[in-house]
């Protein structure tokens, strides 16, 4: 009984540390945005959930869920050039 028990937290603390090696590879694995990115944001109307770049004459709005670990800011040169093009980018924010 000792014997089966002594494995059972062998194992259960291997697989601790395994999960939470994970999870620190993905939150330092995640791709951040240039520096020419981080300006173009500075446009963009900000809050916890979102990031808006308006156009002055909205044909339509166009929501951008980023994705693959990339920061949200990211893809802020993009939504500004589709802004510039006169669509309403909104890009959401989720936690990487």
């Amino acid at each position: 009984m000792k014997k089966i028990k002594k494995i059972l937290i062998w194992l259960v603390s291997i697989i601790l540390v395994i999960l939470i090696a994970g999870a620190a590879y993905l939150h330092f694995s995640a791709y951040q945005p240039s520096s020419s990115a981080n300006q173009a944001v500075h446009i963009a109307k900000q809050d916890n959930k979102e990031m808006v770049f308006k156009a002055k004459h909205s044909k339509l709005t166009v929501v951008f869920y980023p994705g693959a670990l990339v920061a949200p800011n990211s893809y802020s040169i993009w939504a500004k050039k589709v802004a510039q093009a006169g669509y309403t980018v909104k890009i959401a924010h989720f936690p990487l």
